[in-house]
């Protein structure tokens, strides 16, 4: 299987600070379907965690860091650090591929 994916930004407007996604090899510890929320993401204008974006079929490899579904994968990095791909990929590596304590290796981007 093939297909596009996207990491975290260098900058974060709403952190005010990078929010490149974690080079180095991990585990996958947490699995959801497809109703799967972020605890962190948005964030009110007034600096409160508010939660609730849409993570379809979550994979968590890194503390909040994530490989998720979403339904626009642009050519450049726009995530606040999670990996993103397309629903149908995002949905086959959780049913099909990615089982608890399988390893990912985020290699550095540009």
């Amino acid at each position: 299987m093939t297909g596009s994916a996207s990491g975290g930004m260098d900058y974060c407007d709403d952190i005010h600070e990078s929010c490149r996604t974690v080079v180095g090899t991990y585990h996958i510890f947490n699995k959801k379907g497809a109703d799967c929320k972020s605890n962190e993401y948005p964030i009110a204008r007034d600096g409160h965690i508010v939660g609730g974006a849409k993570m379809p079929y979550c994979m968590h490899f890194h503390d909040g860091y994530a490989i998720h579904a979403a339904y626009e994968v642009p050519k450049s990095n726009s995530s606040h650090g999670c990996i993103r791909v397309l629903p149908g990929a995002a949905k086959w590596l959780n049913e099909h591929f990615i089982d608890l304590g399988t390893t990912v290796l985020v290699l550095p981007y540009v």
